[in-house]
């Protein structure tokens, strides 16, 4: 896929043309995570981050709560318990 961004735009999404291009694919990632289309792995793979680079990302973005991850975890917790 192509996206044409037009070059007063551009400026407005980073200085330089990298900047923005990535800038551009972060917020369709972003939105595609809102979206509920791609998963947090999915939107790490898609930009190249680990995890705690991912989740930082979709925090920063307000796409994820840390309560979120919080409650996930002590339910995984939980289930983890339950197996023993």
């Amino acid at each position: 896929m192509t996206l044409e961004i037009p070059a007063e735009f551009e400026k407005a999404l980073g200085d330089t043309p990298d900047e923005a291009r990535r800038r551009a694919l972060e917020c369709i990632a972003v939105e595609g995570f809102k979206a509920q289309k791609l998963s947090q792995r999915k939107v790490g793979e898609l930009l190249g981050l680990n995890w705690h680079e991912t989740e930082a990302l979709l925090v920063r973005s307000g796409a994820l709560h840390l309560a979120s991850s919080v409650e996930v975890s002590s339910e995984v917790e939980a289930a983890l318990r339950s197996i023993k």
